[in-house]
């Protein structure tokens, strides 16, 4: 018995994303990377959290769920607004992503709308800055 849409949900979009051509040099992480390999961009896939589950139509159910996306840069020199400059182009590319396909070609998913909900941006050491945007995939589906 199935309880949830949202491994698929989040499987599909992790996939999805390591194949988009404007992401080809970016890193793409089904959850939180180790800080051990370092990269100049990454967009990660993240956490899940559940608004609502209820029973519709045909003992079925509808769930509001929500996954984090959160897109990462890192810059060797320059400032913070060039940090956050380029994260911005890096979320551009994933909103456009979401953008395309709300539904994303898979029959039991209900509607999507992708959201950035913060952007901040902090110095690494004396030569790099970083700059993340926080995204958030929001998402029914029934099942």
């Amino acid at each position: 018995m199935k309880t949830t849409q949202a491994l698929t949900v989040k499987a599909y979009v992790f996939n999805a994303l390591e194949a988009e051509a404007g992401l080809q040099n970016t890193r793409v992480s089904y959850g939180l990377p180790g800080r051990a390999e370092p990269s100049p961009s990454s967009v990660i896939v993240g956490n899940v959290k559940w608004d609502k589950s209820e029973w519709k139509t045909n003992r079925g159910r509808e769930e509001t769920f929500r996954i984090d996306v959160l897109s990462e840069v890192q810059i060797l020199g320059g400032s913070a607004m060039d940090a956050e400059t380029e994260v911005a182009m890096l979320n551009g590319i994933v909103e456009d992503f979401f953008a395309t396909s709300p539904t994303f070609g898979l029959g039991n998913l209900v509607i999507s709308d992708y959201s950035p909900g913060a952007l901040i941006s902090w110095p690494m050491d004396e030569t790099h800055y970083a700059a993340q945007v926080h995204g958030e995939l929001t998402v029914t589906a029934r099942f």
